[in-house]
């Protein structure tokens, strides 16, 4: 009992305004017909923070958003709606470095309102010093350059950047890189690169900021006396089978690294090395097999001595132009089909080998599906079918025809045709 009486006297200053406060509510409810209203707030409440020190960082995190219970009359609910008008914040004003519990405030713009109830009532807040400590870039270079090859003296713009942030994640910092993977690297890197700040296990330290956040990286490669790259020239003898040509070629690597004890020899070849001649007399298909290099005495291919030569054959194409009687497919026994023009000129492509003494017969039809087709005059697409390799039909001429499906029994067909050459 005496517990609850001292509840009241500590308190009664809060109690006499809640009760005030209701009774308001109640009276002014009652007097304009508006009634109360108790309910959520039907939007988050975003949690603010206000009068930290600049100097220091929040390392906690605090609820996104608060929800709010409020009591209010029906009108005033529109406008706390419409406004928007329902504040919760925290007031870390005065406070140095350190962990608080700070109650959360509740602020509404409206009158006459009661704040029923709220969650979270407080957050635990810890607050650090802002600390910044400049460190030296280090660049971590994997890799080794090409054979033949040296780095040179490594540039870094910056040299070094600021590391900002919470006094305890700054002091895990240990080190502030990038990492450059340069395998087998033949010219001077040149190179924006991210930085990240890594604590002594070599783990990042992600709590921290790195002003700038990246640095121009150049690393020169040179090369050693006594080495130069060159190319590969393929040297070809023969000719494709009549009817076939060359379409590519190519070369595997198309550079390749020369070196001689004596580098004045290096230098005097001319840019290039050939390879042993490749003998494509009567290919009418692609070519694929690894040749060595005429090289000068005295010069050697670091690595692999021989290339991969790659050669693609093809056929040369031409154009024939076909004429086609155009067949029905698909007629009913009982009917008969008159066709309009009764013959279709149809382009083909394809290699000169095949298209030189084929037979259109033999080789290809034109013809019209009239399945299910009643009686009448109907225009319809024209379908040829070829059965030549690597032949294609570029054109048909005329695309359509009409055709006149009547009762009666059809004469039987005999498909011909002829075959124009044309442009290979």
């Amino acid at each position: 009992m005496k517990r609850l009486a001292g509840f009241f006297i500590r308190h009664w200053s809060n109690l006499l305004l809640s009760l005030t406060l209701a009774v308001m509510i109640w009276v002014v409810a009652e007097v304009s017909g508006d009634p109360n209203l108790s309910q959520p707030y039907p939007y988050p409440v975003v949690l603010e923070v206000i009068g930290k020190d600049p100097d220091l960082i929040m390392t906690s995190e605090i609820p996104t958003g608060v929800r709010v219970q409020i009591r209010a009359p029906q009108s005033v609910w529109s406008r706390l709606i419409a406004e928007r008008g329902v504040r919760a914040f925290i007031d870390l004003s005065g406070l140095g470095p350190g962990t608080y519990s700070i109650p959360i405030q509740i602020r509404v713009n409206a009158q006459p309102v009661l704040v029923e109830d709220y969650e979270p009532r407080e957050v635990e807040v810890v607050l650090e010093e802002r600390v910044v400590k400049t460190f030296p870039v280090e660049i971590e270079i994997q890799g080794e350059p090409a054979v033949g090859y040296q780095f040179g003296d490594l540039k870094v713009t910056p040299e070094k950047v600021r590391v900002e942030g919470p006094r305890s994640a700054v002091e895990r910092v240990r080190a502030v890189r990038a990492r450059v993977f340069v395998q087998d690297l033949r010219t001077t890197l040149e190179r924006v690169m991210d930085v990240r700040a890594y604590d002594e296990r070599g783990l990042p330290v992600d709590e921290v900021t790195v002003t700038p956040k990246q640095v121009q990286v150049t690393l020169p490669v040179k090369q050693l006396g006594g080495y130069r790259d060159v190319s590969v020239r393929v040297v070809l003898e023969g000719q494709p089978a009549t009817g076939y040509l060359i379409a590519n070629i190519a070369v595997y690597p198309p550079v390749v690294t020369l070196f001689s004890p004596n580098p004045t020899k290096v230098l005097e070849i001319p840019g290039f090395v050939e390879t042993e001649p490749v003998n494509i007399e009567g290919v009418t298909e692609d070519v694929e097999l690894r040749v060595g290099l005429k090289l000068p005495e005295d010069i050697q291919v670091v690595g692999e001595d021989k290339v991969l030569v790659q050669i693609a054959v093809q056929p040369v194409k031409t154009s024939v132009t076909v004429q086609l009687p155009v067949e029905v497919v698909g007629l009913s026994p009982n009917y008969q089909a008159t066709v309009s023009p009764a013959t279709v000129d149809v382009i083909l492509l394809g290699p000169v080998v095949v298209l030189k003494d084929f037979k259109p017969e033999e080789s290809m039809r034109a013809y019209i599906d009239v399945t299910d087709l009643e009686p009448g005059t109907y225009t319809l697409e024209v379908n040829v079918e070829v059965f030549l390799k690597d032949v294609e039909v570029k054109a048909i001429l005329p695309p359509q025809v009409e055709v006149t499906i009547e009762v009666g029994t059809p004469p039987p067909i005999t498909p011909t045709g002829t075959a124009t050459p044309g442009a290979p």
